[in-house]
């Protein structure tokens, strides 16, 4: 089993005094530790800590490591975190190995990483149903200017990362944008919200970049020259998979009806709010 493999291997030198730790853990764990780490930094963050982000991350694991009781190990001890979402295809549960789960913020594990997070007592689950052609999740239909919990969940669920093409920041900390902006009459709904990283973001805003949602999870940018760029006409997993084929992953795009979403680690984020 790959998870035997896992280390955490010895410093490696930098420049200037500065060395590198490199780890080796199950996907899951790892993504689960990369939302706790930038959840404390964004925080710090937003309280005016005058730190980068990414100083803010390295600060919080040395916190983290160095703070906590590093020489006890209690594995046996259930383990709280922030939640990370996994996409499984019903088929998948039932013993089907041709199908791929999807962990949101890395992508696709294999079927028995799947079945071992779905049997693990802190999951829980959500059924969310999908599109059978497509794998687009289906519309809540809320009317408000914040978009609800659940809605935020779906939105980011189906994006996976910012919608602008070249960019794979994670949905999970980017910001849900109203695609046709609330105060010039645009609704509160699954056609149009869409995860924008806050460069992007601002670059719709205030940049001169302009942004449409033609169907739902497409999206169609215009550079200030006139440039028209193009998403994938599909929901997230699919665009997620060609932008992991651009970076040298093989990814995997799901058609088999209703889906789960499990939410391992249970102690719940906040999402960020629409702007």
């Amino acid at each position: 089993m790959a998870t035997t493999d896992r280390r955490v291997c010895r410093p490696r030198v930098l420049p200037d005094g500065m060395a590198s730790l490199y780890a080796v853990l199950p996907a899951a764990d790892a993504v689960a530790i990369d939302h706790a780490l930038h959840g404390t930094a964004r925080a710090a963050a937003a309280a005016g800590d005058a730190r980068t982000i990414d100083q803010l991350r390295a600060d919080a694991l040395l916190d983290a490591v160095l703070c906590h009781s590093v020489g006890r190990l209690e594995r046996s001890a259930p383990r709280r975190g922030p939640t990370v979402h996994i996409t499984v295809p019903l088929s998948l549960l039932s013993g089907d190995d041709t199908v791929a789960a999807t962990l949101s913020g890395y992508g696709a594990i294999t079927p028995d990483q799947a079945r071992r997070i779905a049997a693990d007592p802190h999951s829980t689950w959500r059924r969310l149903l999908t599109d059978p052609a497509s794998g687009r999740i289906v519309d809540y239909g809320r009317t408000r200017y914040r978009p609800p919990a659940e809605l935020a969940e779906v939105i980011r669920l189906r994006d996976g990362t910012c919608v602008m093409p070249t960019c794979n920041a994670a949905a999970a900390s980017c910001d849900l944008d109203h695609t046709i902006p609330f105060a010039s009459g645009g609704s509160t709904s699954e056609g149009n919200l869409g995860a924008l990283c806050r460069h992007h973001h601002l670059l719709k805003t205030h940049g001169g970049w302009g942004l449409e949602q033609p169907k739902i999870g497409a999206f169609v940018w215009t550079t200030p020259a006139g440039q028209v760029i193009r998403t994938a006409d599909t929901a997230g997993g699919e665009r997620r998979r060609r932008k992991r084929q651009r970076c040298g992953r093989r990814g995997h795009r799901d058609r088999h009806g209703p889906t789960a979403v499990l939410r391992g680690h249970t102690a719940t984020g906040r999402a960020s709010e629409s702007r």
